[in-house]
């Protein structure tokens, strides 16, 4: 009963400091739990897991004598019409054979007198019609040339002023998109920096709770890693004689109402010794994991932050020298396409005064066309009949004069 009482009270004392240590256990692993599932350890956490000819009428002369010599002219001029083909002898012919002979001779000689006025006519007029219709061509043909060329630079200036529109809107199109990426990166890069001052801040806090919950735990394991000390056990009433026992245990045939063991029938089963709480279980380990998992954080969050600035500011650098380029050359172009405009308006303006004049040419040369191109016979041809006719009326005025 004694060693029983013993056993019961040994085992009654390490329980009840076992769960001193349980309870201690507890409310230092609550108050770390408390700290962990606070604002700043979760913050931290959810960043370890992104486009007429006119009729020359002669008058009827009559004659009222007849003369030898005359009819010798009128033969003569007959014969000179049929050998020239003139009409004008042949009727000339006609009238000295039957007018009088003084008014053949006057009708010869005014005669001679028209057909050299007339010969200075065609003259003057032949040497009007070359001059007019020589000027009028070259003014024609430059007229035409010159609208051909201003036409040509019309398409010309017409094309390149169409393809600088259509650069000068790409450009405006590719810096409106520059722009927006500009935009767009340094609004990522805001929030990617906010983003990683709340990681960096909240690795930090973690960090700084976790510390705090490892330095109470620790406190409370390296306290419960000393055992504390049971007293002495207490010896029962009476004392056994270890050879009375031996005889005892032999004579009744191994029976034995006395235990010899140290543990008594139907004791249930405890663990032996003291408990020092789980310090070696996983629980500051885990606190280290932890720890270990938000300086990682603060050291990749710190090197990202570090590459994405570094990385920002070239995409910054390398869009505001893309961007000036672009401007400068929108500017140039927007110049070019300013003055060809300018020379556009001014090649319209140089064509049509240049194709009224030609308008007004064409209409000159076909005013000209009826008196110095539709002739019967050229100039030419006209003017050695004429000088024919007046030799043979020349030849008959001097037969008459003979007279």
């Amino acid at each position: 009963m004694a060693d029983l009482d013993s056993e019961c009270k040994t085992k009654s004392f390490d329980y009840e400091q076992r769960q001193i240590v349980r309870e201690g256990e507890i409310e230092a692993i609550g108050k770390a739990i408390e700290i962990m599932s606070g604002d700043d350890v979760a913050g931290a956490n959810e960043h370890t897991s992104f486009v007429q000819k006119k009729a020359v009428s002669l008058v009827q002369l009559r004659s009222a004598t007849r003369n030898p010599v005359q009819d010798a002219v009128a033969n003569f001029l007959q014969q000179q019409a049929d050998k020239t083909g003139s009409k004008l002898l042949s009727l000339i012919a006609a009238k000295a054979a039957s007018d009088p002979f003084v008014k053949v001779r006057k009708m010869i000689k005014e005669m001679i007198v028209k057909l050299v006025e007339e010969a200075n006519e065609e003259a003057t007029h032949k040497g009007f019609c070359d001059t007019e219709m020589g000027t009028n061509k070259q003014t024609r043909d430059k007229k035409t040339a010159q609208s051909e060329e201003l036409n040509a630079d019309i398409e010309e200036l017409s094309s390149a002023i169409s393809k600088l529109g259509s650069e000068i809107t790409e450009l405006a199109n590719e810096l409106s998109t520059l722009d927006a990426a500009v935009e767009e990166a340094t609004k990522q890069r805001f929030e990617e920096k906010a983003k990683n001052t709340d990681t960096t801040n909240d690795a930090k806090a973690g960090a700084a709770a976790v510390a705090q919950a490892l330095a109470i735990l620790k406190e409370f394991y390296e306290k419960a890693a000393t055992p504390v000390e049971q007293p002495a056990p207490q010896q029962g009433p009476i004392t056994y004689d270890n050879r009375a026992l031996q005889i005892l245990k032999t004579s009744s045939g191994g029976a034995s109402f006395l235990q010899i063991s140290a543990t008594q029938p139907g004791a249930p089963e405890m663990e032996e010794g003291s408990y020092t709480g789980m310090a070696n279980g996983g629980v500051l380990g885990l606190m280290e994991v932890c720890q270990s998992d938000f300086e990682k954080l603060l050291a990749e969050t710190a090197a990202s932050e570090s590459e994405a600035a570094k990385v920002f500011d070239e995409f910054k650098a390398d869009s505001a020298q893309d961007k000036a380029v672009k401007e400068t050359d929108q500017k140039h172009k927007t110049a070019e396409k300013s003055t060809k405009e300018s020379d556009l308006a001014t090649a319209h303006k140089d064509l049509r005064i240049t194709q009224e004049e030609l308008h007004a040419a064409n209409e000159y040369y076909e005013k000209l066309k009826p008196d110095c191109e539709v002739k019967v016979m050229s100039y030419a041809e006209k003017k050695a009949a004429r000088e024919a006719e007046i030799e043979s009326l020349k030849e008959a005025l001097t037969l008459l004069a003979g007279n």
